[in-house]
């Protein structure tokens, strides 16, 4: 920033530089907490790489991250991995399947996201997800509901009506038409959102587990939304297209219709789809539950 006088870019945390100290078993003492804390920072992240020393033992991820873990996450932000890989060889397909192990165990509760390095460095050494056999391995660990793109849970308060989408009755039955109601913390009005990919979202409600659903697959304008058995189908995948982040104001268009989430403010707490206006009775904020 033009003029700031009091700004530290970290980048890694390397033996000997600026950002490293003596203090402590493994030189992690004074790093974080005198540093950079209290500070603008969102998130704080490390690099992790298991690499082979010279008698042939390979680094693991736990053996890596655990002597920094309690440093980092006593500053209170989310962790990120912001680089990641193993060295070419046999040991890689297990690493992979240790490491997935440890990041979903919850045994790292502000670990939050990870960045794979997937870089064949000729010459070096071939990091690639897919070297040595180790790509369906990775492949099945994504599969973990953790690593399978959990947003977040949340309630979605309407812009217009000022009231929260919700399952009438806290009903758990398949069919049952949606609609806004005064906004009261409930786990009716509590939806989980997985994001399929590229911000294509899956909707469950967290009271019956079911999720939202455009009624019969329909393409109509007025056509209602109900929760119903999730199924993958494009009637019940969302895109949502993020409008502001503070507060995280958001719309979602039904992926097989192109059609917006709607509240019909003429015709009491209906909910359906309608096509895209861009007002306010499509527009819903985000608040994590």
């Amino acid at each position: 920033a033009v003029g700031a006088t009091n700004v530290q870019f970290g980048n890694s945390i390397w033996p000997n530089s600026d950002c490293w100290t003596d203090a402590g078993p493994h030189g992690t003492g004074a790093i974080v907490a005198d540093m950079y804390v209290p500070g603008y920072m969102d998130w704080i992240g490390i690099d992790i790489y298991g690499g082979v020393d010279d008698r042939g033992n390979v680094a693991t991820f736990k053996g890596i991250l655990d002597p920094w873990y309690g440093q980092l996450a006593a500053t209170g932000r989310p962790i990120v991995i912001g680089e990641m890989a193993v060295s070419p060889g046999a040991h890689k397909a297990q690493w992979i399947r240790d490491f997935a192990d440890a990041f979903t165990s919850g045994q790292y509760p502000k670990l939050r996201a990870f960045n794979w390095f997937d870089i064949d460095k000729q010459g070096e050494a071939n990091w690639r997800i897919d070297a040595d056999g180790a790509g369906p391995v990775f492949d099945a660990a994504m599969k973990h509901p953790k690593m399978a793109g959990s947003f977040g849970t949340y309630e979605l308060k309407n812009k217009a009506s000022g009231k929260c989408l919700d399952v009438p009755a806290a009903s758990s039955a398949n069919g049952v038409k949606l609609q806004v109601y005064s906004c009261n913390g409930t786990n009716a009005q509590t939806f989980t959102l997985t994001d399929l990919t590229g911000y294509k979202m899956e909707l469950r409600a967290l009271n019956s587990g079911k999720c939202v659903d455009v009624a019969a697959a329909g393409t109509a304008d007025g056509t209602l939304v109900q929760q119903y058995d999730c199924n993958a189908s494009g009637a019940q995948t969302w895109t949502m297209k993020v409008i502001t982040w503070t507060p995280l104001e958001v719309e979602f268009a039904a992926a097989h219709s192109g059609k917006c989430l709607d509240v019909d403010m003429g015709i009491g707490p209906k909910v359906h789809q309608w096509w895209c206006t861009g007002g306010a009775a499509q527009r819903f904020v985000l608040t994590k539950r």
